[in-house]
């Protein structure tokens, strides 16, 4: 071995075997053995790629604006690309597996919810065939632009992203509304049982100073007339319904028009004709969400 050879390298151990032997060495910026045989030393072989996993940084997540994020870092060495992903660590999905060895990786992630936070780790192999170690990243949908190595902490925020989000809990909510105001509405028919009767056999009785009051529930409607000619209008108020809440009129099984209550459950119709045919004309108005029903009738004449 000459002495130009030995220079280059940090002696680790030696070992001797018949007229063989090896001498195996490592340094801090590469990794690489030469063996010598009968005294003559063999050729350099690198072996960095060969025997580490890939080194990942500069993790980036970038909103492409069409409903996908691109994933990007970059590796030490060439390696594979893909991308685990999930509501959280557990990383229920993945991306198809880029068998293309290099160095700056880019994976394309579609299919994600706006408003909602993903969790993910990109992941490289090297031609050894040994994995990168990576760490829990994490966005909202559409996420941020900001290239921040682990952002765990949530406070990247993005306006749409909750605007959205507020959008759908208030369609639950008003989901939920309907549900409970079905529920209450079955529970008051139970309650009242011929109660209710009753109180839709005072519906067709006017009060002598023209104003009819109807409670059914916690409903009441008055009208300003008990009486009215055909071809004219009639307008109807309400209290005791649900905050802002559309209340539905309908008079012959039939919606003549819907009308929202005010903050405090009031309301107004506004005028309504109440047409040519002559008779009591019964009108019921119930709430869209609670579910609370009143009910008026009057009397048209010619």
């Amino acid at each position: 071995m000459n002495t130009a050879s030995k220079s280059h390298i940090k002696q680790f151990g030696l070992l001797v075997l018949g007229a063989a032997f090896a001498l195996v060495a490592f340094a801090a910026s590469e990794a690489w053995a030469q063996t010598a045989s009968d005294g003559n030393l063999g050729g350099n072989v690198n072996t960095a790629s060969a025997s580490t996993s890939p080194a990942i940084t500069g993790v980036g997540v970038t909103d492409n604006g069409n409903g996908t994020v691109s994933i990007t870092w970059n590796t030490d060495i060439p390696g594979s690309s893909w991308v685990t992903y999930g509501l959280n660590s557990n990383y229920t999905s993945s991306t198809t597996v880029n068998s293309n060895l290099s160095t700056s990786h880019s994976v394309t992630i579609s299919g994600l919810t706006p408003g909602v936070r993903y969790h993910f780790m990109p992941n490289s192999t090297g031609s050894s065939g040994m994995n990168s170690t990576a760490i829990d990243y994490s966005f909202i949908m559409p996420g941020s632009t900001d290239n921040t190595d682990n952002d765990t902490s949530g406070t990247s925020t993005d306006v749409s992203a909750l605007q959205s989000r507020v959008a759908a809990l208030e369609s639950q909510i008003a989901s939920l509304q309907t549900l409970v105001a079905s529920l209450q509405s079955q529970i008051q028919g139970l309650s009242n049982g011929s109660g209710s009767g009753a109180s839709g056999g005072s519906s067709g009785n006017g009060s002598s100073n023209g104003t009819t009051t109807q409670d059914v529930g916690t409903g009441v409607i008055s009208s300003n007339n008990s009486s009215v000619r055909s071809g004219t209008s009639i307008d109807f108020t309400g209290r005791g319904y649900w905050g802002d809440e559309p209340v539905v009129v309908r008079s012959g099984g039939q919606t003549v028009t819907t009308a929202h209550a005010d903050s405090a459950g009031n309301f107004s119709t506004g005028s309504l004709s109440v047409g040519s045919s002559t008779g009591n004309q019964t009108y019921t108005f119930t709430g869209s969400w609670s579910g609370i029903t009143g009910q008026a009738t009057v009397n048209v004449t010619d």
